[in-house]
């Protein structure tokens, strides 16, 4: 005769599993790769929102080291007029991953630790559609963070 333990795991552990997907949650965690992306993905959300101090807050040492508060913000108030507008669509085009050599092999000064994860979204706003280069690195404690957003028109 089974336990009464026992026949409550094998009943339960159905009924959790198709909870987890009917609300969502996913079975995995996610990649490092999904992680930088998500990072990425959100700098972007909050440059949308012209949330520049945020978004300065997403901003890591690699980018902190060339870059002062008060460039990036002049910088993010001359992105905010060329695009004039939210985004109205946004799509993931490209993304790489360079590993800690080949990043230091293309820029010896970048000095990284940890792969480089480089995304191209093709963004729309107002005044005409974008790639957004954004990079993301890890920083000394392991945090995600942008080391790089580079907008340039669609030709």
């Amino acid at each position: 005769m089974k336990s009464v333990e026992s026949v409550a795991i094998h009943l339960c552990a159905p009924l959790m599993l198709l909870s987890m997907l009917v609300l969502g949650m996913p079975l995995r965690a996610a990649t490092e790769d999904e992680k930088a992306q998500a990072v990425a993905q959100g700098y972007l959300k909050l440059l949308d929102k012209d949330n520049a101090e945020d978004a300065w807050g997403q901003v890591g040492q690699y980018w902190r080291r060339v870059t002062s508060k008060r460039e990036f913000m002049e910088g993010v108030q001359t992105w905010l007029k060329a695009r004039a507008g939210t985004a109205s669509g946004r799509e993931l085009v490209m993304r790489r991953t360079l590993s800690a050599d080949e990043a230091n092999t293309t820029n010896p000064e970048s000095k990284v630790k940890g792969p480089v994860y480089i995304f191209r979204f093709r963004s729309e706003y107002p005044k005409g559609k974008f790639f957004e280069d954004v990079t993301v690195i890890a920083d000394d404690n392991g945090t995600l963070r942008i080391a790089a957003h580079l907008p340039q028109p669609v030709e």
